[in-house]
């Protein structure tokens, strides 16, 4: 009989506790040319059964035309566990034909069946391998030695596409664990080509990463800075005024604490220079009050000049008020104006040539009051001196009497002129508080000048870290060729088998093959035996 099934295995048989019998239909010759292996679902261990300890075979009687039989389980195969049957008969030839003895078709049969076994379990194997694709033309299937395998996986060469050492377990396991990270890379690719485009940025970045990390650890000021980045430019732009300001911050803080006369002041800017520019009539005020009260004392002619140098005296002292009035409403106005600071600052001369003026202006107008008086004393002496020439020793004490006044109204006008000195002193001192208010208003400009450079430092930072996260990412890049590279390696595998199974099938023709001859010769054999008898019939 002829084998006209292909299928050298049965199963896989799935365990449910209860199955003890498992059939199969292929060929044997013997209930010991089967090979059973038996499955653990769990772990992935196979192991071969042996015959009448874990199993027993009943076998079909006529193996020709029904082939096959049973496999008896001593223990009913478990849950979660599986088994496959094929058989593994020996690759040997114990057929033995002698010379001129019998030559019977079922022992020829027998042989062909065998052969054909072979080719079976075989092609069986071949069916489990690498192969090479039919295509691929001269292959070098050759593996590396073994202690170049052990520990690696196998790969490919990159232009032959032979079979070569690939990377070592622990490095795919590697891979393997990063997968998540492999794949956040490859959907984010787009960022880390760009990322890779500023390597040299990310670079310098990992060189500040201690900066980076302060600058996260503050991220707050650093958005706080960005959204007021107006104004941290705008003092940039100023830096010269700002180190200025720094240098003279007593000044400013004394500005700052008079800050409202200080913005009167700039408010009145105009004055403030008028007065400077009038500074020497200013200063000569209390001169010309001086003399007028010198001339008031002389009677009649001079009483003419007195009121002239009077009138002088009162304009230069009215002038040096309202400077003066000027001048503190000015300071007040530096209490709530920044700009009012700056008109300070572009008119300091003037500002300082009126506050060294500023004992003489405070006097200015106690002279002038002082002037007034005189020239109201000078006119009535005239009076006197004129209707009363007769009774000039009379007018002369009446002169000596008022000469006492005068000298009573000069106490009082120099008490007036110390009052006036303390209030100019009083004046000098809310000029230093202005001061020093604008030094402190500088001090801040470099505070904040500060946070700008930290915030940079910190942004800098930023862009440290993403250097990290773009060399984090060139990393999970590699390790993807990596995984690209080994499953490169297992289709190469999977190639070699398949040439292998072709190998395989190139070799159950030539046994085929064979087989045809043997056939041949079992036919010329029987030829020439009819051929011998045919001649004895003839003899």
């Amino acid at each position: 009989m002829t084998i006209s099934s292909q299928n050298r295995k049965a199963g896989p048989f799935i365990g449910n506790d209860t199955t003890t019998q498992l059939p199969f239909e292929f060929k044997v010759f013997a209930a010991s040319d089967l090979f059973v292996v038996r499955l653990d679902t769990v772990s992935g261990q196979e192991q071969s059964l042996t015959i009448n300890a874990d199993y027993t075979v009943t076998l079909n009687s006529d193996q020709n035309s029904d082939p096959g039989g049973t496999i008896n389980l001593v223990t009913a195969l478990a849950t979660g566990k599986t088994i496959t049957v094929t058989s593994s008969l020996e690759y040997l030839q114990p057929i033995d034909i002698t010379n001129q003895g019998g030559f019977y078709p079922r022992v020829v049969t027998a042989a062909l069946d065998r052969l054909t076994i072979f080719s079976q379990q075989l092609y069986e194997i071949l069916g489990r391998t690498l192969k090479f694709p039919i295509s691929d033309g001269s292959v070098n299937p050759t593996l590396p030695n073994r202690e170049n395998r052990k520990g690696r996986v196998l790969a490919f060469h990159e232009t032959s596409g032979d079979p070569v050492q690939g990377p070592s377990i622990d490095s795919v396991s590697t891979v393997a664990a990063a997968v998540a990270a492999i794949t956040t890379v490859s959907d984010n690719i787009a960022d880390v080509n760009a990322t890779a485009g500023s390597i040299d940025n990310v670079n310098i970045t990992a060189q500040n990463i201690d900066d980076v990390n302060t600058t996260a650890q503050n991220i707050g000021s650093v958005n706080t800075t960005a959204q007021n980045i107006g104004s941290v430019n705008t003092t940039a732009q100023n830096i010269a005024k700002v180190v200025t300001t720094a240098n003279n911050i007593a000044s400013v803080n004394t500005a700052a604490e008079n800050i409202a006369k200080v913005v009167t002041t700039a408010n009145n800017i105009a004055s403030v220079n008028t007065a400077a520019e009038n500074i020497a009539a200013i200063i000569a005020a209390p001169t010309h009050a001086a003399t007028a009260t010198a001339k008031a004392n002389i009677a009649g002619a001079a009483a003419t000049f007195a009121t002239e140098q009077t009138a002088i005296a009162v304009e230069s002292a009215a002038e040096a008020v309202a400077a003066v009035t000027a001048m503190e409403a000015a300071v007040d106005v530096l209490n709530t104006s920044s700009a009012a600071i700056n008109d300070c600052a572009f008119n300091i001369d003037e500002i300082t040539a009126v506050a060294e003026a500023l004992p003489l202006i405070k006097v200015a107008p106690i002279k002038a009051e002082e002037a007034t008086n005189a020239k109201v004393l000078a006119t009535e002496q005239a009076v006197v001196a004129t209707g009363q020439a007769n009774l000039a020793t009379a007018k002369a004490g009446i002169a000596i009497e008022k000469a006492g006044v005068a000298t009573a109204k000069a106490d009082i006008a120099t008490e007036q002129a110390n009052i006036a000195a303390d209030k100019v002193v009083l004046v000098v001192e809310q000029v230093d508080i202005a001061t020093a208010k604008a030094g402190l208003a500088t001090e801040q400009a470099g505070i904040a000048t500060a946070k700008a450079g930290l915030a940079t430092e910190q942004a800098g930072v930023a862009t440290a870290k993403a250097g990290i996260a773009t060399e984090q990412a060139n990393i999970a890049a590699e390790k993807v060729v990596l995984v690209a590279e080994q499953v490169a390696v297992v289709t190469a595998k999977a190639d070699i088998a398949t040439n292998q199974a072709e190998i395989a099938t190139t070799q159950a023709g030539a046994a085929a093959a064979s087989a045809e001859g043997v056939s041949a010769a079992v036919a010329a054999f029987y030829e020439s035996i009819a051929l011998r008898e045919f001649g004895l019939n003839l003899l």
